[in-house]
């Protein structure tokens, strides 16, 4: 679990103050190890040492980081309240005994997105910008930058280990949340005629990290309607979860929200 902290940043929870990942610990520590070939961890920290269990299977980065989030006090999106207005649950795809709930297939899924473009967002192993915003919030992180006065856009929030600065959503960088992130993408403007982008998108330093491109698109006017079309991406890619690559393209006026995930050739 330590070397997960430390790793890949699409997997971490370290952007907090109120807790810590630390070694060193004694007490109220993490025992992680491989029990019933289970992925399982405690809701919670539950005070002395807990155990975590990453069976056969889920010994990767997002699975660690999935339970990490169970420790650290989230439970399943899918059990909120409110899930009945995002999502059918299709009991009958539903076995006994079988966890596989959240992949993204379309025959057979056990939950169907009330909006037909967000299936493929489904199953994603990455830690959401909402999750990180959560727990910062459950463990009053955020209250340590109040008085700091830090104007944050877009939905992001100052850090709590460096309040003059913000944690910002997917697709938004600089101080404040309010330019485009500084990666390898571009600004560009939409026109009335389809135009072509072509990405070659490879590890060139051979790191465990996502490579992004942000793209903004900007309209002519506000009342234009952008479309965009994924002609081709490469098969192999084409991975439930998007855990390999994907594009995703972000519409809701709400910018902390994910954005619906593209892996395969589709009209958005």
């Amino acid at each position: 679990m330590k070397r997960q902290t430390r790793g890949d940043s699409k997997y971490l929870w370290k952007d907090g103050v109120n807790y810590n990942f630390d070694e060193k610990a004694t007490t109220d520590v993490i025992n992680v190890g491989e029990w019933d070939k289970l992925c399982a961890s405690d809701i919670g920290k539950v005070g002395g040492p807990q155990n975590m269990s990453l069976g056969k299977g889920c010994d990767l980065f997002g699975h660690a980081a999935h339970e990490i989030g169970h420790a650290l006090g989230l439970h399943h999106t899918q059990i909120r309240y409110d899930r009945d207005d995002y999502i059918t649950i299709n009991w009958e795809n539903i076995e006994l005994a079988n966890i596989n709930y959240s992949e993204s297939n379309t025959t057979n899924s056990t939950m169907t997105t009330k909006k037909d473009n967000y299936m493929g967002t489904l199953g994603s192993p990455m830690i959401s910008f909402i999750d990180l915003s959560m727990i910062n919030e459950h463990y009053d992180c955020k209250r340590r930058c109040v008085k700091a006065g830090t104007k944050c856009k877009n939905g992001g929030f100052p850090h709590p280990r460096n309040c003059s600065i913000c944690i910002c959503p997917g697709g938004y960088g600089g101080r404040l949340c309010d330019e485009r992130p500084d990666d390898l993408g571009d600004v560009l403007n939409a026109t009335d005629n389809w135009k072509h982008l072509y990405m070659t998108h490879y590890n060139l330093h051979n790191d465990t990290d996502y490579l992004k491109r942000t793209y903004w698109i900007k309209p002519s006017s506000e009342k234009v309607k952008i479309e965009v079309m994924m002609t081709l991406i490469n098969r192999d890619l084409d991975v439930e979860g998007c855990v390999l690559a994907d594009v995703e393209i972000k519409t809701n006026e709400d910018q902390t929200v994910t954005g619906h995930r593209v892996r395969r050739e589709a009209d958005v």
